[in-house]
This record gives C-alpha cells, sequence and structure tokens, in this order.
C-alpha cells in the first residue's frame, strides 16, 4: 500500500510525510508517531495528494526533491487543494535561495537534512501554534459577534430606561425604554446631558451617584425623582455602572420606573434577555441552592460580591467556602429551621439574618426563596433572592413602602426566575435563526448548537407561508407582532416578535419570544462537566520507559557478546583452512572476521544513540505546569542557551554568558519562559550580519533584589526608532520576506505579562539590541530556597 496509517485515536497533530526515501521516511514515521503524531506517508506527488484527501493532515512535510518531481511544485499543489494545510519544506540542498523559494510556493518553515528530532519537533510545535493561532482568532471574532448582537438586544428590547453617556455627562445613545419613560425622543436628548434637560428635580441626588460611581465604578437602587417632558413628576431607581465602549469609559445607567414596576415585572416574563439584565442591575443576588447544613450553592449571581465581598465562585459548589460559612453563627439555625418547615409545606419563605462580611463586618441580608420539586414531589433545588437591607433600609424608608408592598416586590422577582423556560430567538432577514436561548433548546427540543442557521418553518414545523401573518410582517412593518401558535404536541404557545432596527431604521433581525400558556417548564438540572485530556507529555514518558527496558538490556549484554566474540576468533584461526570453505551467517570466515567485531560495535554505539534520545524525549516531552513553581532564573538561562547552542555557533564567534553569583528564584513556569529566553537568543542570532558580531545573555538580581532579570544583547544592526514601539505587535516583523511571522516578541510580551514581569528594548541602529525581561522575585516564605 503507498500510504501507511499510525493510530487515528492518537489526539494529536496530522502529519503527512512526503518523500521517496523509504528508509528517511519509516524512521521519521517512527519518532513521530512516539512522539504522539498521527503520520501518514507518501513517496511521491499523486500519493501526496490521494493523502490529502483520504488522512485530512494539517501540516505537511515535502522533501524538495521527490525523485524526478519538484517539491516546491507539489507544496503549491497542496496549498491550491487544501488552503489551511500548514506545509514545511525538507531539504539537503537548503541554502538561502532554496529556502525563499519555499516560502514564496506556501510553505510555512522548512529544515535541512540533516536535522536532529528536536529540530523537527520545535517546527511542528511552531506549526501547531500557528494552527491554534488561526482558530483561536477566528473563535475570537465569531464570539465578538455573538456579544454585541446580545448587547443589542438587550439594549433595544429592555423595558428600563438606558443610557449610555460620556463622564462628562453628554448623553451618547438612549433605548426605547428611555423614550417611553421620560417622553423624550432620543434625537432631542443625545448631545445633551441630563441636567441641562432638566430631568433631576433634585441635583443633590445626581451628585451623589456620580460621585459613587467615580469612586466605586458603580451605584446601586437610587431613588430620585425625574421631571419628565411633560413636567410629570415620576420616581425611578437608578443603577450605573461605568463600562468601556469602543475603548473609553462611559457610563451605562438604568432607570426603573417604581410606578409601573409590577406591569414592568410581567413583561420581563416575556423576555429572557430582559431577565438578564434585571438581574444585571437589581441590588439582590439570584440564586438557586440545595437544603442541606452548608446551603451547597450550585449558583449565585454576581451582586453576592458588593453584599458579602466574595465572588460568586467562591461559593458555588463550595469550592472555597460554603454559603452557611458566612452566616452569622447566632442565626445559622434560624435560617435552616425557617427554610425547611417552608419546604415541608411546599410553601415559599422569606427571612431575615445576618451575615459576616469579607471586611470583617456585619450585615442585614433579606432572602426570599422557594422550593422546587420534581413530579414525585420531591425536592430539586431552592430558588430565591438575597438584598443586602443593610444599605436599602433607608431606601426603603424614603420610598414609604410598606412590609406588604415590599414582601411583593420579592415575590415579583421570584416571579421572574420562573419566567426562565421562556424561548428566545434571534432571526435574521432570510428568516434563518441567528441565536436561541437554552429556553429555546428547551422548548423546541433542539440542541442549543444546532439551532443556528434552521428557518422558523424548521421549528414550528409548520409551512413557511404561515410566516406571512407574523415574523414576516414584523420585518415588514418594523412593529412587534403578538400570535398564538399550536405545537405539534398540542402545546399552546403565546408568540411576540420585537423589530431591531439598524442605526438608518431598517429592521435586521427580529427577536421571537415564545411562552408556553400550557404549563410551567421544568428547570433543568445543572449538568456537570467532566473533561480527560490526554498528555502528551505522560505518554512520551511511558513510551520511553517502555524504550529504555530493552535498550537497558542491550547494553549490558553486548559486552559480554563482545567479549565472547574476541576470546573465539583466536580459536577459530586454528581451523582457519577449514573454515576457508564454509559460510558462517552466510559470510566467508574471513568476511565474518571481518565484519562480526565491528557490527557489534555499531550495535552497541546504536543502542547508547538511543539511550541518549530517549533522555532527550524524556526531557523535552515532560508537560509543562499551568502552575507556577519557584524557580531559578540561571538554570532557566542555562538550558535555554543549551537548546540553542548549534544556532549560536552558526551565528556567532563571540558569544558570551553572564550568570549571578546566587540563586535567582522567581515564581513562574520554566517551560514558559525558556520559550521567552530561547526566541530572545534566535533573535539575536539573525540580527548579526556576520560572525564576527557577538552575542551576550547575563543574569542578575534587579534594584534593591526585588527582583531578577536577565539580559540579551547582541552587536546586530539596530532596530529604527519608529519600529521600536510595534516589534511586540502581532504578525508584526521586519523579515517577512526571509519566514519571520511576526508572532515571536508578541508571544514573549504577553508570557512575561502573564508573570507579572517587564521586557524592554533599548536600540540604536547600527549599534546593536538590548532586550532585558526583569521578573518578580520570589518573597520570604513563598517559594523553596
Amino acid at each position: 500500500m503507498p500510504f501507511k496509517n499510525s493510530d487515528s485515536e492518537k489526539p494529536a497533530l496530522r502529519v503527512l510525510l512526503v518523500d521517496d526515501d523509504v528508509d528517511f521516511v519509516d524512521s521519521m514515521s517512527g519518532i513521530l508517531e512516539i512522539e504522539g503524531y498521527r503520520v501518514e506517508t507518501a513517496h511521491s506527488a499523486d500519493e501526496a495528494s490521494a493523502g490529502l484527501k483520504g488522512f485530512d493532515p494539517e501540516v505537511a512535510l515535502v522533501d524538495i526533491r521527490l525523485g524526478q518531481e519538484n517539491g516546491l511544485e507539489l507544496v503549491s499543489r497542496l496549498q491550491k487543494e487544501k488552503p489551511a494545510l500548514t506545509c514545511v519544506v525538507v531539504t539537503a540542498y537548503a541554502d538561502v535561495d532554496t529556502a525563499i523559494q519555499a516560502l514564496k510556493a506556501g510553505a510555512y518553515d522548512y529544515l535541512r537534512k540533516p536535522f536532529e528530532a528536536r529540530e523537527l519537533f520545535a517546527v511542528l510545535r511552531r506549526c501547531a501554534d500557528r494552527i491554534r493561532l488561526v482558530a483561536g482568532k477566528e473563535a475570537s471574532e465569531r464570539a465578538q459577534k455573538e456579544s454585541e448582537a446580545r448587547f443589542r438586544v438587550a439594549f433595544d428590547t429592555s423595558p428600563d430606561a438606558i443610557l449610555l453617556a460620556y463622564p462628562g455627562g453628554s448623553i451618547i445613545e438612549v433605548n426605547a425604554g428611555f423614550e417611553r419613560m421620560t417622553g423624550y425622543r432620543s434625537s432631542e436628548v443625545v448631545g445633551h446631558n441630563s441636567m441641562e434637560l432638566g430631568l433631576w428635580k433634585n441635583p443633590a441626588i445626581r451628585k451623589e451617584m456620580q460621585e459613587h460611581l467615580e469612586k466605586f465604578g458603580q451605584a446601586n437602587n437610587l431613588e430620585a425623582e425625574f421631571r419628565l417632558s411633560d413636567g410629570q413628576i415620576r420616581y425611578g431607581l437608578v443603577s450605573a455602572r461605568i463600562v468601556q465602549l469602543g475603548g473609553e469609559r462611559v457610563g451605562l445607567y438604568v432607570v426603573r420606573d417604581i410606578h409601573d414596576l409590577k406591569q414592568k415585572e410581567r413583561a420581563i416574563l416575556e423576555s429572557e434577555e430582559r431577565f438578564r439584565s434585571l438581574v444585571a442591575h437589581i441590588p439582590g443576588a439570584v440564586f438557586r441552592c440545595r437544603l442541606d447544613p452548608e446551603f451547597t450553592m450550585d449558583y449565585i449571581s454576581s451582586p453576592i460580591g458588593d453584599i458579602s465581598g466574595y465572588t460568586p465562585i467562591d461559593f458555588v459548589q463550595n469550592k472555597i467556602r460554603s454559603f452557611a460559612s458566612v452566616i452569622h453563627p447566632d442565626d445559622r439555625e434560624l435560617v435552616f429551621n425557617t427554610a425547611s418547615e417552608a419546604i415541608s409545606r411546599k410553601s415559599d419563605f422569606s427571612v431575615e439574618f445576618r451575615i459576616i462580611h469579607a471586611d470583617g463586618s456585619t450585615r442585614w441580608v433579606y432572602q426570599k426563596g422557594q422550593g422546587s420539586f420534581d413530579a414525585d414531589g420531591q425536592l430539586k433545588c431552592i430558588d430565591g433572592v438575597i438584598f443586602d437591607t443593610t444599605e436599602s433600609t433607608r431606601a426603603l424608608q424614603e420610598l414609604a413602602q410598606s412590609e406588604d408592598r415590599i414582601k411583593e416586590l420579592y415575590q415579583e422577582y421570584n416571579t421572574v426566575l420562573e419566567g426562565i423556560p421562556d424561548a428566545i430567538m434571534l432571526i435574521d432577514s432570510g428568516l434563518k435563526i441567528v441565536w436561541g436561548n437554552h429556553g429555546a433548546s428547551r422548548h423546541l427540543g433542539i440542541d442549543q448548537d444546532e439551532i443556528a442557521g434552521k428557518s422558523c418553518a424548521d421549528v414550528w414545523k409548520c409551512h413557511a407561508t404561515n410566516c406571512a401573518s407574523c415574523l414576516q410582517e414584523a420585518f415588514q412593518y418594523g412593529k412587534p407582532v403578538e400570535t398564538v401558535q399550536k405545537t405539534a404536541d398540542g402545546r399552546t404557545c403565546g408568540v411576540k416578535f420585537f423589530p431591531i432596527k439598524d442605526r438608518s431604521g431598517q429592521v435586521e433581525n427580529v427577536v421571537q419570544i415564545i411562552s408556553d400558556l400550557t404549563e410551567k417548564m421544568r428547570l433543568r438540572e445543572q449538568a456537570s462537566r467532566s473533561a480527560h485530556l490526554a498528555a502528551l507529555g505522560e505518554l512520551a514518558a511511558g513510551v520511553a520507559h517502555e524504550i529504555n527496558n530493552p535498550t537497558g538490556m542491550i547494553l549490558v549484554e553486548m559486552p559480554l557478546l563482545k567479549d565472547a566474540v574476541n576470546d573465539l576468533l583466536p580459536l577459530l584461526e586454528k581451523f582457519e583452512p577449514e573454515l576457508a570453505r564454509e559460510k558462517i551467517a552466510g559470510l566467508s570466515y574471513e568476511k565474518f572476521r571481518q565484519e562480526v567485531p565491528a557490527v557489534i560495535d555499531e550495535i552497541e554505539e546504536g543502542a547508547q544513540r538511543i539511550k541518549q534520545i530517549v533522555e532527550d524525549l524524556k526531557e523535552f516531552s515532560a508537560p509543562s505546569s499551568d502552575e507556577n513553581n519557584s524557580i531559578d532564573l540561571n538554570e532557566v538561562v542555562k538550558k535555554a542557551v543549551n537548546l540553542v547552542r548549534n544556532p549560536l555557533k552558526q551565528a556567532t564567534d563571540h558569544f558570551s554568558e553572564q550568570y549571578a553569583d546566587d540563586h535567582l528564584f522567581f515564581p513562574g513556569n520554566t517551560h514558559r519562559i525558556e520559550q521567552v529566553i530561547i526566541n530572545l537568543l534566535l533573535n539575536a542570532c539573525q540580527a548579526l550580519p556576520d560572525r564576527s558580531k557577538g552575542i551576550k545573555v547575563a543574569t542578575a538580581f534587579g534594584q534593591d533584589k526585588k527582583s531578577v532579570k536577565v539580559t540579551v544583547s547582541d552587536e546586530g544592526a539596530g532596530i529604527a526608532p519608529e519600529l521600536l514601539k510595534q516589534i511586540t505587535d502581532p504578525f508584526f516583523t521586519t523579515r517577512r520576506k526571509v519566514g519571520g511571522t511576526g508572532l515571536g516578541l508578541s508571544v514573549s510580551s504577553r508570557i512575561i505579562d502573564e508573570h507579572k514581569g517587564t521586557i524592554s528594548f533599548d536600540s540604536e541602529p547600527g549599534s546593536g539590541t538590548e532586550v532585558t525581561v526583569e521578573l518578580p522575585i520570589v518573597r520570604s516564605g513563598s517559594g523553596d530556597e
């Protein structure tokens, strides 16, 4: 067969190896498979094309000469057939011109024969990094578009008045809720501030809110009186946040009309997006927990951070602390008994108790909750909301609301939680679904990942002509449409369509909200995630262990065999006349006597090489830890220098190393910092015009021994001042014609940022470049000395 398939189950890079040298292909295939790569081999251009279709490789290693065929032409051919393929040219005849031709043909990199395994693996790792970078960039762009669409849906459909304003107060944009509440049109307020419009009856409250917003980045639950366009005075609750919009700090303000709160709450039940907006801006923390002594939280929203001083992740599944641990010891029994008694009666409950804030202070909170039960009447969980009554008591008193009104408001919040099963979908002008929420997945019985791309008729299992009176009407007239639909299983659903317009007033999308009017949807229990990732380092270590055993046996037994042959040969010489006519292992006696000792030496030498290769394999395949450990910068730099010793020897006759006398411990990831040092050393090699110029690497303590640093300097051409500020930008390079990608310094800069360090460049054209990496030092007690 022309192709040899490796284990298709290995979760590794798929590599197509193209070379007319069968022995070389078999050797390289074995090395790559040991490393965990999936390998397909080909010995001609036609076999390579066939492998491209059947194997679908991610990387192709192509010999520049394939018998009478041209490897560079094959690279161009493969790139046309599969543009996403990363090609690496392998050749024994490489020079600068050949390398340039290869890169022009579409190759990502090239290797010169003979090469060491570490060089091959380094190239493949760069290929993998490139593939992941391209995939990550595409995913990021998709996520950004989805995020913008969701924000626009939330902004345009929110029942509350929402406005965006610059820090100086000038209004950028308002939503339809603002127009409904105040009576002002958008065109009347954009470019003005609220004081010019006379919206605030009491400007002192606005000043208080702005001061709180500037100091803390947010302001919650501020009661104020507002003057509408017709002069009427209405009460509202204001919440505000400082957000980033287009790289600028702007204020996001949400005003809730208290007079219409009940009506607005009912509208929120019809929209999950409105529910999310409510949860994000109400002063309470929505939660789902279990009825156990720890009140184990399955979910709790972000306002718990303001209430307790701890993040939501602290409480979820008791990861860092249980919610019971922050309840005042004297109140824990009260809270548990109140909830337990209400659950036993299958009724809701409310309880006011104290919690211990992260800063040590005691705060009062009010908790409203209700049990959720399955069909058998067994408790699944408790859903509820927690409010910080320490700060809200004064606001509630100023609102002059009775205790019954407060409880009614909390009940309305709880009703919002029961509205989660509503389905919300975003539909484009082609009547195709762009996005659907979890409620849509549950309501329609379609996996959420499969909703996008389906038509409205598909999910409703109706004829497309039925859409003329509802969905198409929303697109055509730009007005909300409401209808009632029957599902295939006989359920009656209320369906509402809300048009989303662009800046020109054209309808570009429609939000479809489906509410089950027959019965409430049951909330699904949150599915636990499990992921089992295979570590390539562990695989390589296991393979190395298996190879070491037979190799060790060879190395142990070979001296005995060698001594036996050496002792046997003199004895055989006594019978040389008789043996001259005999064959030993198919060889004449004379040839046997000459070659067998040499063969034994070659076997022993090969076993030594295998042992060294295995040791290198174990070293290079050792997986890097995401955790920061206390490591010595001197050792990291020495190891990086050893890894690039050959490129350094080829680039300069004047390479020097200077290491600090003391250990330079710092918290970091060895392999990540090695990657940075290797990149800086290789850049220095590439900067030298000839071998007479030098490279120096030095380590030392930083100022006041609060940091450690490594400096890599070269006597190369230097960097122009106008380019110096751009060298860490992704894809910026001055060596693109010779294969530079512009990612090395960008990745290095990011790694140093992850380690809370700095990387600086000092360069003058014609005088070389000095790069300094400085990292925070290990403090006393933070690591091993």
